[in-house]
This record gives C-alpha cells, sequence and structure tokens, in this order.
C-alpha cells in the first residue's frame, strides 16, 4: 500500500524559499518543494528509516538544516476477540458479529466452511452473517489492515447451529407432595425455537395454554408450571431448534415441603385437620389471617417462603384449645406467590405440616 504524508516547518522571517530533502528507499516528495509545506510518497519499497530534512533560503544564504527521522510502523495488532453469537445458528440470517474498531484498518473476514456467508460489513469491524439450516460446527477468521501490514489472525470461538444448553433453572427445590401449579423458568435461550421439559414421575406439565398427559412437553415457553406427584425426582429442560437440540439442564427437586417434615397426623392432642385451617383474605396486601381450630393449648411454628422455596420469615404463635385467629404481618413483602406453613412445635418431629398458598399483590 502507498502512503503520502504532508510535513510542514516553522515560519522563518524573511525566507524566500524553503529547500527539503529526504532520504531513503521508497520515500519521496511530490510535492510542495519551496514552501512550508511538503507531501512525501511512502511506497511498498520503505522498509526502514528515512531522513527529512529542511533548510530556509533566502538572499543571504541558507540556513542550518533542521531533521527528522521517518521509521516505518509495524503491522497491526491482533484483532479483539469477536463477539457474537455461537450457539443456535443454523438457518439464521443477519447474525451479527464484530471486532472492536480501530481507526485506519482495513477487516477481511472469512468463515472456516461454506456453510456460512458474510451478507454485509466485509473490510469493516462488523459483519452480518447467514448460515445454512445443517447442524453446523465453526469459526470466523478476521484480520486487520493497514499500510504497514496485516495483523495475525483472530480466530473466534467455536460456532454451532444447535442453541445452547439452558442456564440454571429457576424454582423450588422442595415443593410439596401434590402441589399444583409450581413454577419453573429458564433464561431465553437466543435463536431457540422450542424447549422440551421433563418433571419427576407422575407430575404433569403446562406452559399455561397446553398440558401435557404425562411427565413431559415440548413448548414454545421457557416457562412452566408442575403439578406435582407424590414423588420428588429431578426438573430438565433442553432448548431445540430444527437442526437438533442442546445439552440438558436439571434441577433435584424432593417433596420435602420446604423443609417441613411431613409425616402421618400426630396423636398429639394439638394436632390439625387441613379443613379446620383457614387463610384470608387471598390475594391480600398489608395482612392475612389464619383461622384454625386446635385440641389444646400449644405453639404454632410458621414459616412464610416464597415461590423458589426461600423463607422469608419464621414466627411462632400461641394457640388456644378451640378456634383461633392468627394474624400475620406481610406488608414488606413484594407481590408474587408465597407459602404459609403451619406446623405444631411439640410434636415437630412427626407432625404433618400444613401448607396455605396465598397471593400478595
Amino acid at each position: 500500500m502507498i502512503l503520502q504524508r504532508d510535513m510542514s516547518a516553522d515560519c522563518t522571517i524573511n525566507v524566500t524559499t524553503y529547500k527539503w530533502n529526504i532520504a531513503g528507499n521508497g520515500a519521496t516528495i511530490v510535492s510542495g518543494h519551496g514552501s512550508r509545506y511538503v507531501t512525501v510518497l511512502f511506497s511498498t519499497a520503505f522498509t526502514t528509516v528515512a531522513d527529512l530534512t529542511v533548510s530556509a533560503v533566502n538572499d543571504c544564504g541558507e540556513s542550518k538544516q533542521r531533521k527528522k527521522k521517518i521509521t516505518k510502523g509495524t503491522a497491526p495488532a491482533k484483532p479483539s476477540v469477536v463477539s457474537g453469537a455461537i450457539a443456535g445458528v443454523c438457518g439464521e440470517t443477519n447474525v451479527p458479529y464484530s471486532v472492536v474498531d480501530v481507526p485506519g484498518m482495513t477487516y477481511t473476514w472469512s468463515f472456516s466452511s461454506t456453510l456460512a456467508t458474510i451478507d454485509s460489513g466485509q473490510g469493516q469491524h462488523a459483519i452480518a452473517a447467514s448460515f445454512t439450516a445443517a447442524n453446523i460446527t465453526g469459526y470466523f477468521n478476521v484480520t486487520a489492515t493497514n499500510g504497514c501490514g496485516t495483523s495475525s489472525i483472530r480466530k473466534s470461538s467455536t460456532i454451532k447451529g444447535m442453541p445452547a444448553t439452558p442456564g440454571a433453572i429457576s424454582g423450588p427445590s422442595s415443593p410439596c407432595p401434590n402441589e399444583v401449579n409450581v413454577p419453573y423458568s429458564v433464561t431465553p435461550v437466543p435463536y431457540a425455537t422450542s424447549y422440551s421439559w421433563t418433571a419427576p414421575n407422575g407430575a404433569t406439565i403446562s406452559d399455561g395454554f397446553i398440558f401435557s398427559a404425562g411427565n413431559t412437553l415440548t413448548t414454545p415457553s421457557y416457562s412452566v408450571t408442575i403439578n406435582f406427584g407424590s414423588s420428588g425426582g429431578t426438573v430438565k429442560v433442553k432448548a431445540n431448534k430444527s437442526c437438533g437440540s442442546g445439552g440438558q439442564a436439571s434441577r433435584a427437586v424432593n417433596t420435602g415441603c420446604n423443609g417441613f417434615k411431613i409425616g402421618a397426623d400426630s396423636e398429639a392432642p394439638a394436632t390439625l385437620a387441613g379443613d379446620d385451617i383457614m387463610l384470608y383474605p387471598n390475594p391480600a396486601t398489608e395482612r392475612i389471617y389464619v383461622q384454625l381450630q386446635a385440641g389444646e393449648n400449644a405453639v404454632y411454628k410458621m414459616k412464610v417462603v416464597d415461590a423458589l422455596g426461600r423463607s422469608i420469615t419464621s414466627l411462632e404463635k400461641d394457640v388456644a384449645a378451640g378456634v383461633n385467629r392468627l394474624e400475620v404481618d406481610i406488608s414488606t413483602l413484594s407481590s408474587g406467590v408465597y407459602y404459609l406453613m403451619l406446623q405444631p412445635e411439640q410434636s415437630a418431629g412427626n407432625a404433618k405440616t400444613y401448607h396455605k398458598k396465598f397471593i400478595v399483590q
């Protein structure tokens, strides 16, 4: 590549002309002789150093020379890491990829196979590419070029046609036996067209529109609810596309009812029957009330947990024999779904835990 550079000298009083000279292979003054400014042409033969000199001339003679040493620049550094999608691109068009733009550089892009084409941006730091419908595996190469040469190759991360493995599954790790509408979700997987969910045996799955006949469901939704049976197991999900499916994410769940032991009803006089418990209002905003009937005076442990099974608050309430009305402050809770757990303290080792679902608006 041939480059031209403009050079100049400071103005000197009563000068009639300036005398310029350059010494070095491949460097030539192409314009500006006699003036304060010159233009120097550097050809591809310029490989090392050139000395540019200038002196001022008037009727009394010629001044001492000023000299500037000009050295050839180095080839560009390797381009930055390539940004862009690395999974799920089969059949996609105009997928963006880029490196950090460095002024004065021309960028050359290529793909490792014929399964991708560059639609736009060749020569620039950012391109758009299209991929065939095949389950591709490949990578982009990109170099930067300026007048001093071409950089070494920057190779992108491996790019695959199939979707990526979903991230961690969000949802309770310890729902209650036979609990319904328990939410689970993952972050959307780029370019995925559907998700295949699997729940523990005896459970069913819904995306809000479709209900599974068994414990598996393929749906466009990355968020589902599960109706559990009596046992736990593993919740699984993978992302799909026409060219294949990605890896599977999983979350172990047990039907331990968020840390409270569930067993046979205790023979303790304070045992409750499920029908003896009522929670209201539901939905609620500031507080909820729990009405229950106990066989004798007792202390009850109460816990509020969120939809992910995280404990929000724990408290104890004294309960007298007969009908009781207990108040629980929920004014600090954000809007969402919660569960209130109740268990008599005296028989915590084998008593059944009762849970009530409520909604905070």
